[in-house]
């Protein structure tokens, strides 16, 4: 009772927005807390605060004439930084009959197929993901996890390369510490949860806006600096301790965070690893208000990125004794954004610059190699919507310079070899239109976008058309259909010479899917994709390969024969997900994936996805305790992955892992399961969240890989994460 009385005394404050589907402000729509007598009407620029929120976790709900009426769950209030919040309201559906308003915890959605939208809490609760979008990601249905030391992006029979990164609007090369030339995935997340405001996944049927991806796009809003007070966070973990800021100077917003790993700490002071993972991390933004009228809303943005991480590695399994590996990654993002709203018109213009860094160093008795490159990437993008009675217009383009260096070498007894030697420049462009309409109980958009690459001289022509249909009030009918391109990887354009004539990959979407509203918290979700993929590079000495096939490693890409734009592929399958918001003090999420993939290199012959299980099922769950507790766990099976088997006899040879690409096989089913437990403390001066987290819980042995063991001459298998204890601090103030 003592501790109720106490929690009793302790508020906050809710911040938010009510906007409807074209980001228009909603002047008067009334927002209340549930269970409670708190609640606010929005002003003229559609925003809202409500004082004296009892701390804790909250549902709100947002009204206004006209519209269907929304709930936002899960809203966290503590002493220290004020919650904010965005809520989205769509026009209210025409229906035969009564008017019943039913009002949902689910977003309407900005396109018709495939999307999905994460929230900052969400990302920080969910178990297994550690904060790292990359790995929230992976919990959705259709995405596949390669490896449970990585957080690729596999969707839909995809590879991890075929996805596109934005930070507000800004292209970002890879999310992950530890990346590699050739792969978009790594092992620890970029990017500092506590800054976001929203993700919005997509994993197919996306818009033209959307250049330069065949299977995904993770769109990151980064929330802006509090203009009242300053606040700082302090977060500590296994992997590593930061601290964040969030405040403002004058009228200019900002975010600020550092981070670093510590068990090279932990390695000084006595423990022992095989390699010493190390990072750290520095990132920002500063946001300034040009003009805050309702009919002027102009915004001048800074972000930046920049991290580093490293590993070394001795007597690396299937390097021999005496051998050594360094692996270094880093990777440096700036940009600019322009947003200027005038009388509901948005302009929205970014210039960013990135530059990633690959080095990798292998040293063994038997040879050397070494990987020294980088990239450095300029883009200009100009987009601008145009919403009026008649239908929403979008339309926009981008300009990219590109420059890099790849020096690849081996070392072996018979002297030194450079692989590739390539440094150059070029420039990309595209220019994209889409026209979306609402039509009473219809959503429809289409558009086109034109792409083009100097370096190749190769010109493509997107195109994309998704419809949604509200039947009922709960029922809703989805299709779409996407053509979509991607330039090559630049590694695969320099790594032979007469790869210069590779074609921009293509891959084409069906897809069509039913949603129901079991109840205002509930819904299951049915969709049925057909994935077509064309001109994809493929060996043309090794007939075998493909590079659908490759892609999720820390060695990045290692084939340097030539390449040839005739490789084909496709990839169908049914996802089925139930989702249950946080609503009664718990939230669920269950799925079920098929998928059967075929991929064809050069012979012609059909080949299985080494990325894709046929069958897989993932389930979350978390339960509100009383006292601030909260309880949660993840389980996940599939079938076992398909992989190239190791070659004894030449593996035996050239001493070091060589695998046959002529056939698959499949690995032992995979299954794992985690529990976490967290906890809220608050304080009237400041916050403190703590969470314990156990991965593999009764230690299933998922084989990552085999490998060559040249010292005892024999085939090996390495092992995904076994029991692991995981744990963190946050503390708010």
């Amino acid at each position: 009772m003592i501790i109720l009385l106490m929690y009793a005394t302790l508020t906050g404050i809710i911040k938010g927005e009510v906007i409807d589907e074209n980001k228009v402000p909603l002047i008067g729509a009334n927002v209340v807390i549930e269970n409670t007598a708190l609640g606010a009407a929005t002003d003229e620029n559609g925003e809202f605060t409500i004082y004296d929120v009892p701390v804790g976790t909250h549902t709100i709900t947002a009204s206004v004439i006209g519209y269907e009426t929304a709930k936002v769950p899960y809203i966290v209030v503590s002493t220290t930084r004020p919650a904010y919040i965005e809520v989205r309201l769509r026009i209210q559906p025409m229906f035969v009959g009564s008017i019943k308003v039913v009002a949902s915890y689910f977003l309407p959605k900005e396109e018709a197929v495939s999307g999905m939208e994460m929230s900052r809490e969400e990302i920080r609760r969910t178990t297994g993901v550690a904060g790292d979008v990359s790995r929230m990601v992976q919990t959705m249905t259709g995405v596949s996890t390669p490896s449970d030391d990585r957080n690729d992006i596999v969707v839909r029979g995809g590879t991890p390369n075929e996805n596109l990164y934005l930070i507000d609007g800004i292209w970002v090369p890879s999310l992950s510490h530890f990346s590699a030339l050739g792969s978009a995935g790594g092992s620890i997340g970029l990017v500092n949860a506590d800054f976001l405001k929203k993700i919005r996944f997509y994993g197919g049927g996306f818009g033209p806006e959307y250049g330069n991806a065949l299977s995904s796009v993770i769109d990151i809003q980064y929330k802006e600096g509090t203009k009242d007070r300053r606040y700082y966070l302090f977060d500590v973990s296994m992997a590593g301790a930061g601290l964040s800021l969030d405040g403002h100077i004058g009228k200019c917003r900002y975010l600020f965070s550092a981070r670093r790993s510590f068990l090279d700490l932990l390695q000084f002071l006595g423990a022992e690893f095989p390699g010493v993972p190390q990072y750290y991390d520095i990132q920002g933004k500063f946001t300034y208000p040009i003009t805050s009228s309702i009919e002027n809303r102009n915004k001048l943005s800074f972000i930046f990125l920049e991290g580093k991480s490293w590993i070394e590695l001795t007597d690396w399994e299937g390097m021999g004794e005496d051998s050594e590996i360094w692996n270094k990654f880093s990777e440096r993002v700036a940009g600019i954004t322009f947003k200027r709203v005038t009388g509901g018109y948005l302009l929205n213009s970014t210039l960013s610059y990135s530059r990633p860094i690959y080095v990798v160093e292998v040293e063994s008795q038997d040879f050397n190699y070494t990987n020294n490159s980088f990239e450095e990437h300029l883009p200009l993008t100009i987009g601008l919507e145009i919403p009026n009675r008649f239908m929403h217009i979008s339309t926009g383009g981008d300009f990219m310079f590109h420059s890099w260096k790849h020096w690849i070498t081996e070392e072996d007894s018979t002297g030194l070899d450079t692989l590739v030697n390539h440094n150059d420049t070029t420039f990309s462009a595209g220019y994209y239109m889409k026209f979306s309409k609402r039509f009473k109980n219809l959503l429809l958009s289409t558009g086109g976008r034109i792409s083009y690459l100097d370096f190749t001289k190769d010109r493509s022509l997107s195109s994309m058309i998704s419809i949604s249909y509200d039947l009922t009030r709960k029922l809703t009918l989805n299709a779409g259909y996407g053509r979509y391109h991607q330039h090559p990887s630049f590694i695969w354009l320099t790594s032979h010479e007469n790869n210069k004539a590779l074609k921009d990959m293509e891959s084409i979407h069906h897809i069509a899917g039913i949603e129901y509203l079991i109840t205002e918290d509930t819904k299951i979700s049915l969709e049925a994709y057909y994935k077509l993929y064309r001109d994809y590079p493929v060996d043309e000495e090794d007939s075998f390969r493909i590079l659908l096939n490759e892609g999720a490693s820390y060695e990045g890409y290692i084939n340097f024969n030539p390449l040839v734009s005739q490789g084909k592929g496709e990839a169908r399958g049914i996802d089925i997900s139930i989702q249950k918001r946080f609503s009664h003090n718990f939230y669920g999420n269950v799925s079920y994936s098929y998928a059967n993939t075929k991929l064809k290199p050069l012979n012609g012959e059909e080949l299985k996805s080494v990325f894709v299980s046929p069958h897989s099922f993932k389930s979350l769950l978390g339960v509100e305790l009383p006292r601030n507790f909260e309880i949660g766990c993840k389980f996940a099976w599939a079938d076992g992955r398909y992989h190239y088997p190791i070659d004894s006899l030449i593996s035996a040879n050239e001493g070091y892992t060589m695998r046959d690409y002529s056939r698959l096989e499949q690995y032992p089913d995979y299954h794992t399961l985690a529990i976490r437990i967290s906890r809220r403390e608050y304080y009237k001066k400041f916050t403190i969240e703590w969470y314990s987290e156990i991965d593999n819980v009764y230690n299933r042995k998922n084989i990552r890989e085999h490998y060559w063991d040249d010292t005892n001459q024999e085939i090996k298998a390495s092992y995904q994460w076994g029991f692991m204890f995981v744990g963190g601090l946050h503390i708010e103030f």
